[in-house]
C-alpha cells in the first residue's frame, strides 16, 4: 500500500516560503498478521518520521509540500507536525509541534489502495 500526505500551508505558507519552518509527518505503523508470511516485520519500523518536501515543478505561489512511503499492507495513522526554524535552543530546534487548528483542513492522508484485514 502507499501512504500519501500532502499539506498546502494556508496560514503559514509565507513562513514557509521564507523557509522558516519544516513540515513532518509521523506515522505509526503495524502490518497486519497475515503479511507475516511475505514481509518480515523487523524490516519495518513501528514510527516513522519523516521531512515532507515541497513538490516538484511548484514554482507557484501556492507550495504544497508531500510525502510518500510504501509499506506492506497494515494499520496506519498519520500526523503532520511543524518545526518552527527559529528557536533559542537544540531542544526547541527539534521540537515538532502540531499545527493551528484552521491548517488541519489543509492537510491530507490518503492510503492506496485501502486496506483490508482478514482478522
Amino acid at each position: 500500500m502507499t501512504l500519501k500526505v500532502r499539506y498546502f500551508p494556508y496560514a503559514l505558507r509565507d513562513q514557509a516560503k521564507r523557509g522558516l519552518c519544516d513540515f513532518f509527518a509521523v506515522i505509526n505503523y503495524k502490518m497486519f498478521p497475515e503479511m507475516e508470511d511475505e514481509f518480515n516485520p523487523g524490516d519495518y519500523e513501528e514510527e516513522y518520521k519523516a521531512q515532507l518536501y515541497v513538490e516538484e515543478g511548484e514554482e507557484s505561489d501556492n507550495l504544497v509540500f508531500r510525502y510518500e512511503i510504501e509499506l506492506p499492507y497494515g494499520d496506519v495513522k498519520c500526523n503532520v507536525f511543524i518545526r518552527p526554524k527559529r528557536s533559542t535552543s537544540e531542544e526547541e530546534e527539534n521540537k515538532l509541534i502540531e499545527p493551528p487548528p484552521n491548517e488541519l483542513e489543509y492537510i491530507s492522508v490518503n492510503v492506496e489502495p485501502e486496506p483490508i484485514s482478514a482478522e
